[in-house]
């Protein structure tokens, strides 16, 4: 597993630059998160399915969790709490994705999130097989 800093920044990063299509506009994720944080506190908060109103603040939620356990894996020394808050954090925001495209089949916008989303698709590849594809291509250089 590769965890390295530049690794993290980029992952929390191209994460954030994900555009969500809402209503007659769109937004990325870091807007979403910020915008969204509000509707938390209210009464009629739910993980429900029903309208995309209750999507926006349910993203906007696991995607600062999924941030706040990736910097915390940036700061903590041991290596087996960061590699499980990394991991942690990496669930959380493929958690707000998937949550976000339950509803593909309703929404003509999807497209762009889910290009969008190539580039943390890429971190999260180079996360968990970064070392192997490295062997990989010094072998291929060697023959």
């Amino acid at each position: 597993m590769t965890t390295t800093r530049k690794l993290k920044t980029w992952t929390i990063i191209s994460h954030g630059l994900i555009v969500i299509g809402a209503g007659h506009g769109i937004f990325c994720l870091f807007i979403i998160e910020i915008w969204a944080f509000p509707y938390l506190t209210k009464e009629n908060f739910s993980f429900s399915f029903s309208s995309v109103d209750n999507h926006l603040p349910v993203i906007g939620l696991t995607t600062f969790l999924g941030q706040i356990a990736l910097i915390f894996s940036l700061a903590h020394n041991k290596e087996k709490l960061r590699n499980i808050s990394h991991i942690i954090g990496l669930c959380m925001l493929w958690l707000s994705i998937i949550y976000f495209t339950y509803d593909a089949g309703r929404d003509s916008y999807m497209h762009i999130a889910l290009l969008t989303a190539i580039p943390f698709a890429i971190c999260t590849i180079i996360t968990f097989a970064g070392q192997l594809l490295k062997k990989l291509y010094n072998r291929i250089i060697d023959i």
